[in-house]
């Protein structure tokens, strides 16, 4: 409950956020974009490297709002790179968070690995660049989403 209500807040904090200037911006809208790559093209459903930071925030908080209407959709995003140690069942969880136009909250897209990648998670903390395909999956009754990767691409730049 208390997650949920934290959700709630930080989506109206950053409603209360983008109303506040008065004047209004041009859209920027994540429509499909296609994004050539060193090894291939591929079509990208979401580029949240296009965005704003505010916009960026409020879709990543739609993601994991309702996982199920971006479940199997190519999603490209930038961030940070953060390991979740899970200590009930010595698991780690892996992400990548961005941090509101406010830098008072993240939110960010748990990521895994493809089975068939040879890569290797980064080190904690790295600026990174991924793409992949959202996938849900149930654990009791609650329905989680992650991003299922075949590489991360090291940000140099820190963006």
């Amino acid at each position: 409950m208390k997650k949920h209500l934290f959700i709630l807040s930080a989506a109206y904090s950053c409603l209360i956020f983008c109303c506040s200037c008065g004047q209004s911006a041009p859209s920027e809208e994540p429509t499909r974009l296609s994004v050539s790559t060193a090894s291939n093209s591929a079509e990208v459903d979401v580029d949240l490297t296009q965005i704003s930071d505010t916009v960026r925030f409020a879709e990543l908080y739609n993601i994991t709002l309702d996982p199920k209407s971006y479940e199997g959709k190519t999603i490209r995003m930038s961030g940070q790179f953060r390991e979740f140690p899970y200590l009930e069942g010595g698991q780690t969880y892996y992400a990548v968070v961005v941090q509101d136009a406010g830098a008072c909250c993240i939110q960010g897209l748990e990521v895994v690995l493809d089975e068939e990648s040879t890569a290797s998670y980064p080190e904690n903390d790295s600026m990174v660049t991924v793409e992949g395909t959202l996938e849900t999956y149930e654990s009791g009754t609650i329905v989680y989403s992650r991003l299922r990767v075949n590489e991360f691409q090291i940000n140099e730049s820190g963006s």
